[in-house]
């Protein structure tokens, strides 16, 4: 039942790729003064913006697989939520795979500690840390 859902999640976002091939603006071949052959060859640039929520950041993780299987760079990255993350781990050279290990590996009290304080319910110590640890990068 999951390979038959994941059968269908992966053909719907080939379909979406072919799309995205198709129909994307080609971008000027010269870029503050510097040559870009891909441009050049009229390779479409692309960029994605992730948006929140922890169910959608994995669905995110699922579309990027996607487009580093069918060898489709990602030339800009944005996000909110759990969409800048998985964008910054992206940016970052963490593969898909890895941010889907990473994900599995999440539990809710990773991201904060919980308090009540005039700056807000929770602080950011304890995501952050989780972040430099997966990503091997700092915020």
């Amino acid at each position: 039942m999951a390979s038959n859902w994941n059968d269908k999640i992966r053909n719907a976002l080939r379909s979406g790729v072919s799309t995205l091939r198709e129909f994307a603006y080609p971008a000027p071949a010269r870029r503050n003064g510097s040559y870009n052959v891909r441009q050049a060859l009229g390779v479409p640039r692309v960029g994605l913006a992730l948006g929140g929520g922890f169910a959608r950041g994995i669905a995110h993780v699922g579309v990027l697989k996607v487009l580093c299987e069918n060898r489709i760079p990602v030339d800009a990255l944005s996000g909110i939520s759990a969409g800048s993350i998985v964008a910054a781990g992206f940016a970052s050279g963490a593969t898909p795979d890895e941010m889907a290990e990473a994900a599995r590996r999440v539990r809710w009290n990773s991201f904060a500690r919980w308090t009540v304080d005039r700056r807000g319910l929770a602080t950011n110590g304890k995501m952050e840390s989780m972040l430099r640890s997966l990503f091997h990068c700092s915020t």
